[in-house]
């Protein structure tokens, strides 16, 4: 599934969050913190979630994730972030909301 990392997330009322919270940032730091289970993991493990930072982290806004990446992040996520962070990433991959895609400013859009 062709995923656009720089949505920005919706709250339960939806409105954008405070901090203009966008998918990829919350994807990527569910990879890069560390959850309860991760200290027992195995390496085979630990090494896909490096793997999906390095994917999530990179300079593309869209990526491609699988389902079986989609189902660890949406496992990482609730482990990681409160409910509502939760529900705004879990509202983008199942039900297909599309949460508010950020307008490129001038200057960005004359580069494209």
């Amino acid at each position: 599934m062709k995923v656009n990392l720089e949505v920005l997330l919706l709250d339960a009322k939806g409105k954008e969050f405070n901090d203009k919270g966008k998918l990829g940032d919350v994807l990527y730091m569910a990879c890069i913190n560390n959850t309860p289970a991760d200290a027992q993991a195995p390496l085979e493990q630990k090494l896909k979630v490096h793997r999906l930072a390095k994917k999530i982290g990179s300079e593309e806004r869209e990526v491609d994730l699988t389902a079986e990446e989609i189902s660890l992040l949406k496992e990482r996520v609730s482990m990681l972030f409160p409910i509502v962070v939760v529900g705004a990433v879990v509202d983008v991959f199942e039900s297909g909301t599309i949460a508010a895609v950020p307008k490129k400013d001038s200057a960005e859009a004359k580069k494209a």
